[in-house]
């Protein structure tokens, strides 16, 4: 998908648009606690997961 944006055979902001239809339809029938967990997931990714976030913020209330 990135070479086609990148190409201009396809507008960013459709591909933003599909995400967003992919991610919301992903959540369907799930409990509220589900979709919570499964968003909590989709936010730290970055840093590795929840653990690694709860235990990044464990270690920095510490050194306070």
């Amino acid at each position: 998908m990135r070479k086609a944006v990148d190409s201009g055979e396809l507008d960013v902001l459709r591909l933003e648009s599909y995400r967003k239809l992919e991610h919301e339809t992903s959540c369907d029938g799930l409990s509220g606690k589900a979709i919570e967990r499964k968003k909590c997931e989709r936010m730290f990714k970055e840093v590795g997961g929840m653990k690694n976030a709860r235990r990044f913020a464990q270690e920095h209330n510490k050194h306070k």
